[in-house]
């Protein structure tokens, strides 16, 4: 299947329709926004702290949307062919996969986003170009976990 690009989707039906938003739900976030800050305020006059450092605040950043929005409605799954269905979505045997495929690789990386593996990092397959975690390259060129045949291995941009 092709990439999809931004084109694919000029001729796709558009509805322009009120902003679903709660802004009582905004109005609730400012109050426990203030409560906390006032109750800060309060602490550090318990705690002696001077006036300046309690006084200083950072100034707020604030997001605006616009009130009417466009909308493209996305098909239901059942509404595309079995044939794009399968293209599309991950049936359950390939979501286990990756699910044991990206145990693997976080636990290489000792379980924190900070150790991840970048692309410049990784090996990539001679056979299939596919990018390759080091955490399913063994020493000595064995291969597991790939869900091809292992061709020849090599650092990504090194052929």
């Amino acid at each position: 299947m092709s990439e999809i690009s931004v084109w694919d989707f000029r001729h796709m039906p558009r509805f322009n329709e009120p902003l679903q938003y709660n802004h009582d739900e905004e109005r609730r976030r400012e109050e426990r926004r203030q409560f906390r800050q006032s109750s800060l305020s309060v602490a550090a006059d318990g705690n002696n702290m001077t006036s300046s450092v309690v006084g200083k605040t950072r100034p707020r950043r604030r997001v605006n949307f616009e009130e009417i929005v466009t909308v493209i409605p996305i098909p239901l799954r059942s509404d595309y062919s079995s044939t794009v269905r399968c293209k599309m979505f991950t049936n359950r045997v390939e979501m286990c996969e990756n699910v044991e495929r990206n145990l693997i690789e976080y636990t290489a990386e000792n379980g924190d986003w900070r150790n991840t593996c970048l692309e410049e990092d990784m090996y990539k397959c001679g056979v299939t170009g596919e990018l390759v975690h080091p955490a399913h390259v063994v020493t000595n060129q064995y291969v597991v976990n790939l869900p091809q045949a292992p061709g020849r291995l090599c650092p990504e941009g090194v052929e």
